[in-house]
């Protein structure tokens, strides 16, 4: 899931743990901006797709 590559990533960052000269994409200072959106992005969207929908009723297929 990715909530869990960007929620490490962001601990990571967090942390100080982060080497960002192994890497071949540097974002410079826009990296921990951009981790943290993506980080609450992928808890926005685990939330909406565990949300139950009226929708994904059965029975309203066999109307």
């Amino acid at each position: 899931m990715f909530i869990m590559t960007t929620g490490l990533g962001l601990y990571t960052r967090l942390t100080e743990r982060w080497n960002p000269s192994l890497g071949q994409l540097k974002l410079g200072r826009w990296g921990l901006p951009i981790n943290i959106i993506a980080f609450h992005w992928s808890v926005f969207e685990f939330i909406d797709t565990a949300w139950p929908r009226t929708y994904a009723d059965r029975r309203a297929w066999r109307q």
